[in-house]
């Protein structure tokens, strides 16, 4: 149990909760409802800890909790009188008042925002340290943002470690995750007290954190309707629309024809895409042949996999700010990507491509700050520097060297770079980066994922850290292969200097790889094996950043860390071909590291046996996407012959990928069975005699199916170009040499 845990019956815990808050601590707290965070309104540095401990936006306010109905006219302007308000029909009660808030409020507590959500729990703890303290406590939910509510303290561990002291009232009896019903009362009519229910009710603020799980169109027909105030609050939010993926040809078309005609001005960013969305940009950019004129507002557009054609009427999009272009064809297509530079006021570029991006394809822009590349030689970053004068922001995904070049000098210190991301492949030594970092003086994040035992060097980080007297924020991800175990290389990085960022080091003997990196882990996605020793211990906490995981099987370990990663939503799974691997307590593992209710994409390329993946299966209620190869499905499934496992998957699935391996005409009437429901389905065939069999039948009988992608293995076709693209029968069709999409 963790030392800073203590029972609400504790003698004096009220004075030492007092002592934690003037010390510019957080509290966990039980409350009526819910367990909640708390801290005082009047410290800034505690309200910004609340916001860092749940991983909250700074634009989502926090509500107040006080001990006197008093309070209430101290800290808001209430519509209602004491009286009313001391009946005892709200107040102390499981409601949120709503009231417009008064300048005693300090203004960094919910900037712009004119309204504050007050409270007074009925729970006689929270009433108490209220009254002792004489001051409102901020108060929120104690869980991770946009996750479930807690009603024991245990059902947050994850937030024990930043927590300086967590009240133990056990499990709350109210068993309601929902927590206290908010109530509007800002505008001076005392009988909507009695249809608080109403959703129109709800505050601004609570209605926009609703409206982030909708999509516009679903938005839009829910609720654009219903009163002036709620369309109101639509228009104002503005809408960002991914015309990429998981919407129908019919919800395409009443984008273009409905919701963007009356929406217009609303429109922030459009993405577009002819991957599952086949010909999506083409007829995107057909109906809109003067974007910029019926977009007055947007501002960001991305496009995934445009043709040469549409390429072309992308860079004559000279009013965008913001622009992220995906090719991984721009050699076969004859894509020029450095064009997209000649917009003249472009401000952020992300761009995906399959090549290296030569300095001879950039053009010069003076407003570019921010730039997102794949691959890029370290050999020419000073262009890049020269180029882009105001850059502030550089993230490259694939950093490499050019051995026909050399590392030149800058000509001066670059002084506007802010934030710096590099991926370093295996070629990229230390003695180069150092080189690069000695030019950036005002660096104030930095994050270098890199291949070396070089890089293993803490002094010499130590120097280059040092010099840069600005840096804040350190992300280091590195992997290093050492023929012997070596404590004292981790070791290194325990001294004074390394305290501000905490270095952990985990060791593999399969392979003899170290792996180094900062914790918390800040990157969203982590690579690790099953089982490694932890050479340096990582915080409990270290992994809630991570969504997307993939695991390495690998040899068990007497001595090893089962990592937990409480807030993965993607997973893969994938064999080390020299290891054997002991199924029977991988799913046992994988309990143990992940929750797995919280799995939608997996990802699995190891042969589990059908048992095993059954009950993984069942341990995975929110599952939607599930890709793998052809012969592990075989295995999974019994050769599609297990019905418990097949229905798992006819269930469950949206999207189903084959990444290897065929489908076989005698399979395909059993594998319609099984997948029938799915939206998004992606497989491979043999011939084109297979596809004029398959193609059609999957078509008219996979109701639900959005998008069929279907790639021809055996064609010995050179390249994939275009053959033929359409519309027939309100589907788009579009066949190339080597593959098939549709999209209904």
């Amino acid at each position: 149990m963790s030392t800073n845990i203590i029972s609400i019956n504790e003698n004096n815990l009220i004075d030492q909760c007092i002592s934690i808050l003037k010390h510019d601590g957080v509290l966990a707290v039980p409350t009526d409802t819910i367990y909640g965070l708390a801290a005082l309104v009047n410290n800034e540095k505690a309200i910004r800890k609340i916001y860092e401990i749940k991983g909250r936006l700074f634009t989502k306010p926090l509500a107040i909790s006080v001990g006197h109905v008093d309070d209430l006219f101290i800290w808001s302007k209430p519509t209602l009188t004491k009286e009313q308000l001391s009946t005892g029909d709200l107040l102390p009660g499981p409601v949120t008042l709503m009231f417009e808030r008064q300048s005693s409020l300090p203004s960094y507590f919910n900037p712009n925002i004119n309204n504050v959500a007050i409270r007074i729990p009925n729970c006689q703890f929270m009433i108490d340290l209220a009254q002792r303290l004489q001051e409102p406590l901020a108060l929120t939910s104690a869980n991770i943002s946009n996750e479930p509510s807690s009603i024991s303290i245990n059902e947050f561990k994850q937030l024990w470690s930043q927590i300086d002291l967590i009240i133990d009232g056990g499990l709350l009896t109210s068993n309601d995750r929902r927590g206290s019903t908010i109530i509007d009362l800002s505008e001076k009519d005392f009988q909507k007290v009695m249809s608080l229910s109403k959703f129109e009710n709800l505050a601004n603020e609570i209605l926009l954190d609703i409206f982030d799980y909708l999509r516009p169109l679903d938005l839009i027909h829910a609720f654009g309707m219903l009163n002036n105030r709620l369309e109101n609050v639509i228009i104002q939010r503005g809408m960002h629309v991914d015309l990429s993926t998981n919407i129908s040809f019919n919800e395409f078309n009443e984008y273009c024809t409905n919701i963007f005609l009356n929406y217009s001005s609303c429109i922030y960013s459009i993405r577009l895409s002819n991957i599952e969305t086949c010909g999506g940009i083409k007829l995107f950019l057909t109906k809109f042949s003067h974007i910029d004129i019926t977009f007055p507002n947007l501002s960001t557009m991305s496009f995934i996999e445009p043709n040469e054609y549409e390429y072309k009427e992308i860079i004559k999009l000279k009013h965008l700010s913001s622009i992220h272009i995906k090719s991984y064809k721009t050699y076969e297509q004859k894509i020029q990507l450095g064009l997209v530079f000649d917009i003249p006021y472009l401000k952020t570029c992300v761009l995906s491509y399959d090549d290296v991006l030569s300095t001879n394809k950039l053009r010069p822009n003076s407003y570019l700050n921010r730039l997102v590349l794949d691959s890029f030689y370290i050999n020419d970053l000073h262009t890049l520097f020269h180029f882009y004068p105001l850059l502030k922001h550089l993230t490259i995904h694939r950093l490499l060297v050019n051995f026909q070049g050399f590392l030149p000098p800058f000509n001066t210190s670059f002084q506007t770079l802010h934030t710096l991301k590099l991926n370093c492949i295996y070629t990229v030594r230390f003695d180069y980066i150092v080189h690069i970092l000695s030019f950036l003086p005002r660096l104030f994040r930095l994050t270098i994922i890199a291949i070396g035992i070089d890089f293993l060097n803490s002094e010499r980080w130590l120097r280059i850290l040092t010099s840069l007297e600005q840096l804040r924020f350190l992300i280091l991800d590195i992997k290093a292969v050492s023929v012997t175990f070596d404590d004292e290389l981790s070791s290194s990085f325990l001294t004074g200097f390394w305290r501000q960022w905490h270095i952990a080091v985990d060791y593999s003997q399969d392979n003899n790889k170290f792996h180094l990196f900062t914790a918390p882990y800040r990157r969203l996605s982590f690579i690790s094996t099953i089982h490694c020793l932890p050479v340096t211990e990582a915080p409990y906490n270290a992994f809630t950043s991570v969504t997307d995981l993939y695991l390495k099987t690998n040899t068990p370990m007497q001595v090893y860390t089962q990592r937990i990663y409480p807030n993965v939503r993607a997973l893969q799974i994938y064999q080390n071909a020299i290891v054997p691997v002991n199924y029977s307590i991988l799913l046992t593992q994988l309990h143990t590291m992940l929750n797995l209710y919280k799995l939608v994409h997996f990802e699995l390329f190891i042969p589990l046996p059908t048992s095993i993946f059954l009950g993984l299966l069942k341990f995975t209620p929110c599952l939607r996407y599930f890709k793998t190869d052809y012969d592990i499905l075989m295995t999974l499934t019994n050769c599609l012959q297990n019905n418990d496992v097949c229905s798992q998957l006819h269930d469950k699935l949206e999207k189903f990928v084959l990444r290897r391996g065929t489908l076989p005409i005698v399979d395909s009437n059993r594998f319609l069975q099984i997948f029938s429901n799915v939206k998004h389905l992606q497989i491979n065939l043999n011939t084109i005699h297979d596809l004029r069999q398959i193609a059609s039948k999957f078509v008219k009988n996979m109701t639900n199916l959005l998008t069929l992608n279907i790639w021809l293995i055996s064609t010995n076709e050179p390249n994939d170009t275009l053959q033929w693209e359409g519309i027939v029968n309100n589907v788009s069709y579009e066949i190339a040499k080597r593959h098939i999409k549709i999209w209904k």
